[in-house]
């Protein structure tokens, strides 16, 4: 919303100056990290052009519309226009503002030169109308008038410049779709903490932006299979007095299984931080199917020996993570519907653009403590708990 105190305008010039085209800026200034603020703030533009639009309806109907001056057009704009923007709002983004003033001059409130640029575009179409009624030649006393007479023109003119913004955003993020393409490599080594097994999991998958018009946007997208290999690294060592490990009986348990199974990246946005430096951000969920490892007992002759289908990479995986919920189906993208993932998130960026980045996942084994550390301690061994899942990934933009 832009407020300003001019003087009377006519209706002719008001649609005079409104239907001059108004040129979209370069979008150059949005760059992979602005993708969250755009769709956020193309989700606020076409609210607020629908308010205005269901304002004029409504005054239509009745035949007239209020006056409009600095106190009706800041009521109006609080109970009409406002709580929609707000509940359409989202939480993570970045926001800003602009205001164009009597003198047709503009101040823009914006964290990130994405958001300047596209607060401009609004307020072009302001000034533009402020500096046509002004050329008019009016005496100094008119400028105190309200320009717009009733609340029906100030709706107007909001609406053709939150159409200057739309336009700005979906050139954007048109320009967004084309180059926000990247690469992520997945490489994971997870070992039981109270089995001997050590599972291996790669992949590689290449992720693109989806922006589609009309419909909620999709963020960064995409899939390929995840290759494990699951194997039984025991028997475990025995550590000890060696008459006393010769009475030892060592069993133990092993899960083993190789195979692929589904790897998808859905709704990954890419952001910026919503204080100084505004630096960029990255949400990623991710959801993997189950592997299928079987789990045995062994040892020598005395120890249990059975067989049970047991997923281990993949529960694993799960562990100490936060959880990304299941998504349905997506006719959109042709994506179908998953069981729970988990997000990744806090990714360590080389620099300001966004280009590329990594994240380094390090789990330690569950249970450590007890025996176990004092039994290190006495061996003279570390005491610290073992790593027992040792996970990278690193993302970075196709050029």
């Amino acid at each position: 919303m832009t407020t300003f105190r001019t003087h009377r305008i006519t209706a002719s010039l008001v649609l005079c100056v409104l239907a001059a085209p108004v040129l979209a800026a370069d979008p150059a200034p949005c760059t992979c990290p602005d993708m969250l603020d755009l769709t956020n703030r193309n989700r606020q533009v076409k609210t607020a052009i629908q308010m205005y639009e269901r304002s004029l309806a409504g005054w239509q109907s009745a035949g007239s519309a209020p006056a409009a001056n600095e106190a009706s057009r800041q009521q109006f704009q609080d109970e009409s226009i406002e709580p929609g923007m707000i509940e359409v709002r989202d939480s993570r983004a970045n926001t800003a503002s602009a205001r164009t003033g009597a003198d047709c001059r503009t101040v823009v409130t914006a964290p990130t030169a994405c958001l300047n640029v596209l607060m401009e575009q609004h307020e072009q179409v302001h000034r533009d109308a402020c500096r046509a009624h002004v050329s008019q030649g009016l005496s100094v006393s008119d400028v105190l008038v309200d320009r717009f007479g009733t609340l029906d023109n100030y709706a107007r003119e909001e609406i053709e410049a939150y159409k200057a913004e739309r336009i700005y955003i979906e050139a954007a993020l048109s320009n967004l779709e084309r180059d926000c393409r990247y690469t992520l490599e997945f490489d994971s080594t997870i070992s039981g903490s109270t089995e001997t097994t050590k599972a291996e999991a790669k992949t590689k998958v290449d992720l693109q932006a989806y922006f589609p018009r009309g419909v909620e946007p999709l963020g960064l997208q995409g899939s390929k299979p995840l290759n494990y290999d699951t194997k039984d690294i025991g028997p475990p060592k025995v550590m000890g007095d060696p008459m006393l490990k010769k009475l030892f009986v060592n069993c133990y348990v092993a899960s083993v299984g190789s195979g692929n199974v589904p790897f998808e990246v859905r709704e990954a946005w890419m952001m910026r931080e919503t204080q100084p430096p505004y630096g960029p951000l990255l949400v990623m969920p991710i959801y993997v199917g189950e592997t299928q490892e079987t789990r045995h007992m062994k040892g020598p002759r005395g120890c249990p020996h059975n067989s049970e289908p047991v997923p281990f990479w993949s529960e694993q995986f799960m562990l100490s993570k936060e959880r990304a919920v299941p998504v349905e189906a997506d006719s959109r993208s042709g994506s179908p519907g998953s069981a729970p993932g988990v997000i990744i998130a806090d990714w360590n960026f080389s620099d300001a653009s966004g280009d590329e980045a990594q994240k380094a996942i390090r789990v330690p084994c569950a249970g450590w403590g007890g025996m176990q550390q004092r039994a290190a301690a006495y061996a003279g061994l570390p005491t610290e708990a073992p790593t027992c899942e040792v996970t990278n990934l690193k993302i970075k933009r196709k050029r």
